[in-house]
């Protein structure tokens, strides 16, 4: 990964979707865009609107023209994975290990999750390491993939029950 931002897919626009839209400025009625647009963030809702069409469009090719010029979303970074909870460990070869302590069975066992992530790729490991005193540590993987964005991972985080 090259740049801090990307382009979405039309797929990816769906609901909590944290994205940044150019908005410009009009003075009069008329559009005064050069050089004074600036980018605002926005949160994907029920209320999405597109300005040049003025309503949501079942239309793919203006969607797809306000995506592609409009629309712009951040990919994951460190400062996202900690916004989520995760404690910044290491980084080793550009990868980062991030990590959330935890306790179980009523305080007799320590557990961790672990996050391996690396930026370049988008790649992501979640899992789950309990420590056990007398025995081999026990590791379960929840998640192994490409994440690109906070709100993506805010999503699957939930539906690997880690939120």
């Amino acid at each position: 990964m090259t740049d801090k931002y990307y382009t979405p897919e039309i797929e990816e626009l769906v609901f909590g979707l944290e994205y940044e839209e150019l908005v410009g400025y009009t003075e009069g009625g008329h559009s005064i865009n050069v050089g004074k647009e600036s980018w605002v963030k926005r949160t994907c809702d029920l209320s999405m609107t597109m300005p040049d069409i003025g309503f949501i469009t079942d239309k793919k090719e203006d969607m797809l023209y306000y995506i592609a010029s409009d629309i712009r979303v951040k990919h994951l970074d460190r400062e996202d994975i900690e916004s989520c909870g995760w404690g910044f460990k290491k980084e080793k070869n550009k990868a980062m290990l991030f990590e959330i302590l935890k306790d179980d069975f009523n305080g007799r066992r320590r557990s961790k999750l672990i996050m391996a992530f690396n930026p370049i790729s988008q790649w992501i490991c979640i899992a789950l390491v309990i420590e056990k005193p007398f025995e081999e540590n026990e590791e379960r993987t929840f998640f192994a993939g490409t994440i690109k964005n906070k709100s993506e991972l805010a999503r699957v985080l939930k539906q690997v029950g880690v939120v």
